[in-house]
């Protein structure tokens, strides 16, 4: 239900936030990149360079999304103008949509570490899985 409701709310924000919140999210995992590392390593001895570039691709990764979320054609709207002739060649214009629905469910293998579980966990829902509307 926490999640749901977390959910919910960052749904709400406005995509200005949700880019400031993502940016910043990277901003701490960088200044906390060497703690983190040590912490995985002791939980998984995945080694410093793999753990490192863990650390590397989750941080690419939520600057990636901020970007996405600044830009003004992430939900495309796709339109198919009218077409005057008589059915069935004919049509009204049409309007179609990517529309915001709720976080893609997503698993996160056993053999990670905690620190990267909930990495994980933070950085897969800003991006939603959507749907074409008319």
């Amino acid at each position: 239900m926490i999640g749901a409701a977390a959910a919910a709310e960052w749904a709400a924000a406005a995509r200005t936030a949700r880019e400031a919140a993502l940016s910043a999210i990277a901003d701490r995992l960088d200044a906390a990149s060497e703690t983190l590392v040590a912490l995985a390593g002791s939980e998984t001895a995945l080694g410093v360079g793999r753990l490192t570039g863990e650390v590397a691709r989750t941080d690419f990764q939520l600057r990636m999304f901020a970007t996405l979320l600044g830009e003004p054609d992430y939900l495309p709207t796709l339109v198919d103008d009218e077409l005057a002739d008589p059915p069935p060649q004919g049509r009204p214009e049409l309007r179609r949509g990517l529309v915001p629905l709720e976080p893609v469910a997503f698993s996160v293998p056993a053999i990670s570490s905690s620190c990267f579980r909930l990495l994980a966990a933070i950085r897969r829902p800003p991006l939603p899985r959507g749907v074409e509307s008319w």
